[in-house]
């Protein structure tokens, strides 16, 4: 699509299901809405988009596809080891925590994070936030889960922590009362204080980088003076001393002294590894 076309969509879509496309980046945005409209469209945009206006379920599957819900349990198993050793050992039994799971999607790294919880013995309390109400309600139910969201789901974490129904695979209640879900527009709505952990992981690597360093610094800015910031394996954050974080292991990142950079309006975003 020329300029013109992808300048037209951007307001469609933004009076439509509430994205503003001009947070993310341009080449991959177009690429993916072009391919995903050459499917749905039939070379007709204007028609798909008064249809998605007229039906409930386009917008929630077109605003899914554009907000990139993917998630699963247990994803990248490595980081979760380092997040166990490097961050929740700080943490005495019978503590109480206190984590923002950002972009939670499907809810699966929140109710990991609280099965890990209780297998160290915390309290923890988890707010899970998401853009997409229909991830959101699916979260807030347990379920129903894939066998494709739960393959890094360790045995014996899959046997204690969830049931099997006809429907799926469904995360006990004992979890699910660990977790609070809300919507949150990353972009747009005031961020919580006083988080232990913050956790947002291969979500805003689709953002541009003016996007980004409004993130960090309300990710920065939500956590405790102690608090550590969990991100995407594919992930990392450039310049962090200059947005108050420091790099502690792998993807994870703890709140720090704010380090003046010598060089103006220094890069500070996420990169692909």
């Amino acid at each position: 699509m020329d300029d013109q076309e992808y300048g037209l969509l951007k307001i469609k879509l933004l009076d439509l299901i509430g994205v503003d496309l001009n947070f993310y980046k341009e080449a991959q945005m177009r690429r993916r809405l072009g391919n995903y409209l050459s499917i749905h469209a039939g070379g007709n945009n204007a028609s798909f988009l008064q249809e998605v206006k007229r039906d409930a379920e386009k917008r929630a599957a077109l605003k899914d596809f554009i907000t990139i819900n993917v998630s699963e349990f247990y994803r990248d198993p490595e980081q979760w080891e380092s997040f166990k050793k490097t961050v929740m050992t700080r943490f005495k039994p019978g503590s109480t925590v206190n984590i923002w799971s950002a972009g939670c999607s499907i809810g699966a790294e929140a109710y990991t994070l609280a099965m890990l919880s209780a297998e160290a013995g915390l309290d923890v309390r988890i707010t899970g936030t998401d853009i997409d109400d229909g991830v959101l309600a699916r979260a807030t139910a347990g379920g129903p889960y894939s066998k494709s969201d739960l393959r890094s789901v360790p045995d014996l974490i899959r046997r204690k922590y969830f049931t099997t129904s006809d429907e799926g695979e469904f995360v006990i209640p004992s979890i699910r009362q660990r977790v609070q879900f809300k919507k949150h527009d990353l972009l747009k709505d005031r961020y919580g204080t006083n988080y232990d952990v913050v956790l947002c992981r291969n979500v805003i690597i689709y953002f541009t980088d003016e996007a980004k360093l409004e993130i960090f610094k309300g990710f920065r800015n939500s956590l405790k003076p102690t608090g550590a910031l969990f991100i995407g394996a594919t992930e990392a954050i450039l310049a962090a001393s200059a947005l108050g974080l420091r790099r502690v292991s792998g993807c994870i990142y703890e709140h720090a002294p704010i380090v003046q950079s010598a060089v103006p309006n220094p890069f500070i975003g996420v990169s692909a590894k």
